[in-house]
């Protein structure tokens, strides 16, 4: 699993970003903080990816697949 929960993108730019990894078991954002974006892009997650309580809510740039479901603020980020 990998669990971001908590991070924040301090610097006047910055963004969270969780871009082109596999992860085996879930994917899980909650509580992330950033100035400019939250990207989940390109990822191939094994089981479910879970957003709640973002700011902002995360963008997709590009294609994830999950095989389990997607939830919460994630809900619209598989496909192409």
């Amino acid at each position: 699993n990998l669990v971001l929960t908590g991070v924040f993108g301090s610097i006047s730019n910055a963004a969270v970003a969780v871009v082109d990894n596999t992860v085996r078991g879930s994917l899980v954002m909650s509580g992330n903080t950033a100035r400019q974006e939250i990207l989940v892009r390109g990822n191939a997650i094994d089981v479910n990816l879970e957003c709640t309580g973002n700011a902002p809510e995360p963008l997709q740039g590009g294609g994830n697949t999950v095989g389990g479901v997607a939830t919460g603020q994630c809900a619209g980020l598989v496909g192409p």
